[in-house]
């Protein structure tokens, strides 16, 4: 069994490219949303044929903000709450 040695979040934030499972790691999220992410073009990344090869960070700060944007709710809209 070999036994992948797991990069910390402070080493991840400074990387100019990311792996699927890097990123998954670094979000708290699964290496399967990642890569659906990826397949349905939300998150761009290069890839070589099905597999994804790296993701540039300024992709991922792209589909974040992409993503914030969608689920955003205006101050005005939010529902009140007493």
């Amino acid at each position: 069994m070999v036994h992948i040695q797991r990069k910390r979040a402070e080493e991840l934030l400074h990387q100019d490219y990311y792996r699927p499972r890097e990123l998954a790691d670094l979000l708290g999220t699964g290496v399967d949303f990642i890569n659906h992410e990826v397949s349905t073009r939300r998150l761009r990344a290069r890839r070589l044929g099905r597999s994804t090869i790296d993701i540039p960070r300024a992709a991922v700060l792209e589909w974040l903000t992409a993503r914030e944007a969608a689920f955003y709710i205006p101050p005005q809209d939010r529902p009140h709450v007493h």
